[in-house]
């Protein structure tokens, strides 16, 4: 990430738990991606989102 990257924050929401693992562990290797949310409820999500 150079100095002028921001961080992207992302939440992964889908009922198949492997994907959702998988996708993380992908994003995970980008230094300019976090991942704040991993939950199968869209609900649930945005709730994490707004408190993060």
């Amino acid at each position: 990430m150079n100095a002028n990257s921001q961080q992207i924050r992302i939440a992964i929401v889908d009922d198949h738990t492997m994907l959702r693992e998988g996708l993380r562990k992908i994003l995970s290797m980008e230094d300019d991606l976090t991942v704040v949310a991993d939950t199968d409820d869209a609900r649930q999500a945005a709730n994490i989102v707004r408190e993060t």
